[in-house]
């Protein structure tokens, strides 16, 4: 089979978690060494590379199972042929390992996918559409996610969230602008992502060494978290957005940021269509967000203790109007691009104006190079400005440079 082509299978045996015996085979145009996606009904399910051929069926090693539970002989399959070259290094190593069992099967009738003559025409469009990701899951095509489309209901928010993924990430070396040099920076993130709701939950420790405009070293902590709720396709390829967020910084002389929090309730992002199987996620986003900053600035004249310096507290409370472009590209089977720019203007309600000027804008550049299905490793550049630093007496701008080491686990 050639990359494009689909056809309608069942699943025959289910002969161990990733290996799977289907209703085609030789006289289909299978061959040994082909690779492709099944999908049910209800979307993504796995993808397969076939071990060997028969003449009316064939087995096949799976990997990136979306649900185990759906892949059993009630649950009429379409596979799309994927390119050769899409394999992982690892999965290719794991072939020949493969043990099959042989076994006679009656080979049944395989229902048809789709009824009417309208849904097969959209058949026959998934593939000019890519497989993407929503935070960071496995693909779905976008066309499926609109045709099933599941309803808000408790049942389904269980269900969603109950396949959950944790994410860790270290970064032993990062290089900062103003000749800072960080001694760790940790991160992890608990995600889940199902056909209706999608959760992201963050949390970034950041221990450092900084040196002051007299060349004195200090020790300065920062913390961040945030949590991102989604609902997912409330119309074709339109999401709804929920977000929190704080953020701490502090160090032995004084805390520049003693907290910041923000809140966004309402909140949209649109997933742009493609027809470049490599581009996994392509979005804009729009969220007002309500921002709460508690700071202290060093001052070194009108200190009430006499003392030669001395901190002020400041309390801002502001409403910013956040843009945010995600991009996610699939260069090779290992390596990875994400680009992520998000700039968010102030809005004055006294003079009921936006200031394009008081930005908080911030640009995230990842390269990605997975080791394995688990591990991998990557370099991030982050750049990011914000006119009320100096208010604080630091610069407006920041840029770090980090190496990181990453893994994502099932939980």
């Amino acid at each position: 089979m050639d990359p494009g082509e689909d056809v309608g299978v069942a699943v025959l045996k289910r002969q161990s978690r990733s290996v799977i015996t289907i209703s085609r085979g030789i006289e289909d145009g299978i061959e040994k060494g082909d690779h492709v996606q099944f999908h049910s009904e209800k979307g993504f399910r796995a993808r397969g590379i076939a071990l060997k051929t028969d003449l009316s069926l064939s087995h096949w090693k799976l990997y990136r199972i979306y649900n185990d539970k759906v892949l059993s002989q009630d649950d009429p399959m379409r596979i799309f042929v994927l390119p050769q070259d899409q394999i992982p290094p690892d999965i290719k190593k794991q072939i020949d390992k493969v043990k099959i069992k042989e076994a006679i099967v009656e080979v049944p009738k395989v229902k048809p996918f789709f009824e009417d003559r309208k849904e097969n025409e959209k058949t026959e469009q998934l593939k000019d559409f890519p497989a993407y990701r929503i935070g960071r899951r496995e693909y779905k095509h976008r066309l499926e996610l609109e045709k099933t489309r599941p309803q808000i209901s408790y049942q389904q928010l269980k269900k969603d969230l109950a396949d959950r993924q944790i994410g860790l990430r270290l970064s032993p070396i990062q290089l900062k602008s103003q000749n800072k040099y960080n001694n760790i920076n940790g991160e992890v993130n608990l995600y889940t992502a199902g056909d209706k709701f999608a959760l992201d939950a963050n949390y970034n420790l950041a221990q450092e060494s900084l040196t002051n405009q007299l060349g004195q070293e200090y020790k300065n902590e920062h913390q961040k978290g945030s949590v991102d709720f989604e609902i997912l396709n409330i119309k074709p390829r339109l999401s709804y957005l929920l977000h929190f967020s704080f953020e701490k910084e502090k160090n032995e002389v004084f805390s520049p940021l003693k907290n910041k929090l923000r809140l966004g309730i309402i909140g949209f992002r649109y997933d742009i269509k493609s027809t470049d199987n490599r581009l996994k996620e392509m979005s804009f986003s729009y969220q007002p967000l309500y921002e709460n900053k508690n700071m202290e600035a060093l001052e070194t004249e009108n200190c009430s203790t006499g003392e030669s310096i001395c901190s002020t507290e400041k309390t801002k409370t502001n409403f910013r109007h956040f843009f945010t472009f995600n991009l996610i590209q699939e260069l090779s089977n290992a390596i990875e691009l994400r680009e992520k720019l998000s700039f968010g203007p102030l809005h004055d309600f006294t003079s009921s104006t936006v200031d394009f000027y008081n930005m908080d804008l911030e640009n995230k550049f990842e390269w990605r190079y997975r080791l394995s299905n688990r591990f991998y490793f990557s370099y991030e550049n982050l750049y990011s400005w914000n006119t009320e630093r100096k208010d604080l007496g630091l610069a407006s701008s920041r840029m770090e440079h980090k190496l990181i080491i990453g893994a994502d686990f099932n939980l």
